[in-house]
């Protein structure tokens, strides 16, 4: 979480903390601080606020986003023209108002680590398929004439 207000920052990163338990939630008090952290721990999911000293919000959108996270975005400048354009080119995921409503935020980010996962595991999913399509070419590879099962019962018998 990246926000340059300490008490907003201190205020909705406990929040976030308390409410998800399986999530670890790192904080940073600006954008280059926020830059290094997502350089050397890889986050999932990175919620900044946009107007900063330093590197924007969007600036650690644009970085995060490179770096595969998820990215939210929270301001007190609400700008209709940069959530649009953020949300329409891929680079958030959701745009907050100051002041946040903690629970909508951490029900958000609960949303996206769910969605995470799940891309998770249908990715490990389809890589089984594809390793036991792998094993059974293979195998057909071995014995051209061998019919899937031929042999079971013989075996059995």
């Amino acid at each position: 979480m990246v926000e340059d207000d300490p008490d907003t920052l201190s205020s909705l990163a406990t929040y976030l903390e308390t409410w998800l338990r399986h999530a670890r939630v790192t904080r940073a008090a600006d954008g280059s601080e926020a830059i290094r952290i997502i350089d050397a721990e890889a986050p999932d999911v990175v919620l900044t606020d946009h107007r900063m000293p330093g590197p924007t919000g969007l600036d650690v959108v644009r970085h995060a986003h490179a770096a595969g996270a998820a990215t939210m975005m929270i301001t007190a400048y609400p700008d209709v023209d940069l959530a649009r354009d953020a949300l329409r080119q891929g680079h958030i995921v959701r745009f907050f108002i100051k002041p946040p409503d903690p629970a909508t935020i951490a029900a958000s980010v609960q949303a996206v680590i769910d969605d995470l996962r799940a891309g998770m595991t249908r990715a490990a999913a389809f890589e089984r398929a594809v390793q036991a399509a792998h094993a059974a070419l293979a195998e057909e590879d071995r014995d051209p004439w061998r019919s899937p099962g031929a042999g079971r019962d013989a075996e059995e018998e």
